[in-house]
């Protein structure tokens, strides 16, 4: 049943819309305007659409595509009332979370490999300071791309990325829908050992481990010079977009993280 409103919403209610004498229990005598909503902003209506094997279903009308989350509350007494909560608008730039760590110790966490040539995939966070930055997914692949410090590379840290690598990132590009687009200039002389099966493990675990940090990205995919097959031919593989996904503990990494030392749950992000 259509509603009133560009969207509609249906809920589902456990218990039927009719007492044991099998007269209707709630609404109001017209079925297609249950409820009076003329005073809402967000409603536009609410129709019984009705009662089937102990269900009862209704029809929410609303004047946008808005989120919206359902749950119950119990009371008065022995009752439970069903909640329909709909957002009142729509921010497609929604107002960042407060910042869990103050400006002053604001980091960023770029992940260099840590396997010792035994483990491909593991790797190992190292913080870099991000303070006043306002892009911080492209500053910490700036920094991941410049290579580890001599400090980092004192507790056990390398990569395939050093000075010799560092700026080679020509753009990057977030999409809506969580793509991230990282485009590389060429730099395949300068780091050849890539290629080999272990070399392109750590090299792409290093990007996705830092990239997988910012809660926006859902998938990425690598480019040299505007080209995915340029980057993934230089590793031996297929082009490809690499998704999120879990690992134990529910864990935020990609598909080609081993094992993780210190874990890996998402930063909130703004910018790129």
């Amino acid at each position: 049943m259509a509603t009133h409103g560009p969207q509609d919403l249906p809920p589902t209610c456990p218990p039927t819309g009719h007492g044991h004498d099998l007269r209707r229990s709630r609404g109001r005598p017209d079925r297609h305007e249950a409820l009076a909503v003329g005073g809402y902003d967000t409603f536009r209506q609410v129709a019984f659409l009705g009662t089937f094997e102990g269900e009862t279903q209704i029809g929410l009308g609303v004047r946008a595509r808005l989120p919206f989350r359902v749950f119950t509350l119990t009371g008065p007494g022995a009752g439970s009332r069903l909640v329909v909560d709909v957002a009142h608008r729509w921010d497609p730039e929604p107002t960042a979370p407060p910042d869990p760590d103050p400006p002053a110790s604001r980091n960023v966490k770029v992940f260099f490999s840590t396997g010792g040539g035994s483990d491909c995939g593991e790797v190992t966070a190292f913080f870099r300071d991000a303070t006043g930055v306002i892009a911080p997914i492209r500053y910490a692949l700036d920094q991941l791309v410049a290579g580890p410090t001599p400090a980092e590379e004192a507790q056990g840290a390398y990569s395939w990325f050093s000075s010799a690598t560092a700026g080679s990132i020509r753009s990057i590009n977030l999409r809506s829908d969580g793509l991230l687009i990282v485009d590389f200039r060429d730099v395949r002389s300068s780091i050849p050992g890539a290629s080999a099966s272990c070399g392109s493990e750590e090299l792409l675990t290093n990007l996705t481990a830092t990239v997988f940090r910012f809660a926006p990205v859902e998938r990425v995919r690598f480019e040299i010079n505007g080209y995915c097959d340029l980057f993934y031919n230089w590793l031996q593989r297929d082009c490809t977009v690499i998704e999120r996904w879990p690992t134990v503990g529910g864990k935020g990494t990609g598909p080609l993280v081993g094992r993780m030392v210190e874990g890996l749950y998402p930063d909130r992000a703004v910018g790129v």
